[in-house]
């Protein structure tokens, strides 16, 4: 059975998450979890994951370069968890940026 970027609405422990840009990419085969704690993960992936952050190293401003990265990667989907010390919300500019790549993007507390 695959899990898709859509399934993430309904799981249990993802109540919280929250859809923010990229709809018409939800049917996306999510392959891995990865949790990304570097500045850049093209060497680490190879297409499908969903990445969890949490910003520790990658700061709002930096986050364009990254989600560019990402759909590049062709990565199922990215989870950024907000209202931390490091994203405390995502730019406008970052939602238009997934929305145009029909590239889900998800936060979450």
């Amino acid at each position: 059975m695959s899990v898709t970027c859509q399934d993430l609405l309904t799981l249990k422990y993802f109540e919280r998450i929250k859809l923010v840009a990229g709809p018409n990419g939800l049917d996306r085969t999510v392959t891995w979890p990865y949790v990304g704690q570097t500045s850049t993960v093209s060497q680490w992936v190879h297409g499908g994951e969903l990445l969890f952050i949490t910003g520790i190293v990658h700061s709002a401003d930096k986050l364009k370069d990254l989600i560019l990265e990402c759909i590049q990667k062709k990565l199922a989907g990215l989870v950024i968890l907000v209202g931390n010390e490091y994203i405390n919300s995502i730019p406008e500019e970052l939602l238009a940026q997934a929305d145009a790549a029909d590239f889900p993007l998800f936060e979450m507390p």
